[in-house]
């Protein structure tokens, strides 16, 4: 083999210089991070200024000239055939979940659901539909089953009042039994034993 600084030149004489590279992926570094920065501060704009937005239409809207103009501007709705037909389901859900209003329940109960023999936990919202009651000869009650673990849904059923025992348990925890699946019980003071299931 012939070494020879001619013939054998060092790596280096063919190798891009170091420094230059280093220099171009810190320029294109930093060109990422400014378009990236730039993003990120025109999209936390945007949040400000619809946060802005909605609190100014919301103050207009309280006032009574906002007032006046919202129900004009539904009375249009309620022109236009399809949103006519939409439009009013709509504003009744909205209406019961955004009002200013505390909905309570009466009390928690165990009910025989959704078949006898198999005690359910639920809460006592308060009296039956009228059509209902007009119907049956008993009195009856209504009374909310929630789901678990996400006791916001739920089935809502309306039984005899003579088949709901009541339960000396508060609400916070009738939820938590319900959201930990049955496994938080509440205190051993507060349970109230169920009546033994007669054989049909």
């Amino acid at each position: 083999m012939i070494n020879h600084p001619i013939l054998s030149p060092t790596p280096s004489a063919y190798s891009p210089n170091k420094k230059a590279k280093a220099r171009a992926e810190k320029a294109r570094d930093q060109a990422l991070w400014q378009i990236a920065s730039a993003k990120y501060k025109l999209h936390l704009l945007g949040f400000l200024i619809a946060i802005i937005l909605v609190y100014f239409v919301g103050f207009f809207l309280a006032s009574f000239i906002g007032r006046t103009s919202w129900r004009m501007a539904e009375g249009l709705l309620f022109r236009i055939p399809l949103i006519r037909a939409v439009y009013p389901n709509i504003k009744q859900v909205t209406d019961f979940l955004l009002a200013e209003r505390r909905f309570e329940f009466s009390s928690v109960v165990a009910v025989q659901y959704p078949r006898k023999g198999v005690w359910s936990l639920g809460l006592r919202t308060g009296k039956p539909m009228k059509q209902v009651q007009s119907k049956v000869s008993e009195e009856l009650v209504s009374v909310f089953i929630p789901s678990s673990p996400t006791p916001v849904t739920g089935y809502v059923i309306q039984i005899a009042k003579e088949d709901v025992i009541d339960l000396s348990i508060s609400l916070d925890e009738a939820l938590r039994f319900t959201i930990s699946a049955g496994v938080i019980k509440p205190s051993e003071d507060a349970k109230l034993p169920l009546p033994p299931v007669e054989d049909t």
